[in-house]
């Protein structure tokens, strides 16, 4: 079963992907991107993405006291000389670190099969 999408909307995705190689996007998500991470280090801890009380005030209470909390933690961490958190490796990519096609294995979608020489 294949599924197409309508050629507009292949037109679109085409020319999105060609902005996003221009340097004015890098420059405009270089921003973006760490505030990502700020969001990622604050939402998990503290569980910001729900409020646990009804209310504005009492909301806006919970996410200062959760960015004081982040703020805390890294401050702490930075004291510590606690070093930045690496970026997530895929299993996959781990393996050909590992110099698994290296070694006369190719690893394929639904199988492993050896590599002649």
């Amino acid at each position: 079963m294949t599924l197409r999408f309508p050629q507009e909307r292949h037109e679109r995705l085409q020319a999105a992907r060609v902005r996003q190689q221009t340097e004015e996007f890098k420059h405009v998500y270089h921003g973006r991107a760490g505030i990502e991470g700020t969001f990622s280090q604050t939402t998990r801890p503290t569980g910001l993405r729900r409020s646990r009380y009804i209310g504005c005030k009492k909301t806006h209470l919970q996410h200062i006291l959760s960015a004081v909390a982040t703020n805390i933690l890294r401050f702490v961490q930075w004291r510590m000389g606690t070093p930045w958190a690496k970026t997530w490796t895929s299993r996959f990519a781990a393996l050909a670190a590992d110099g698994a096609f290296a070694n006369g294995i190719e690893l394929t979608l639904f199988s492993f099969n050896r590599v002649k020489k």
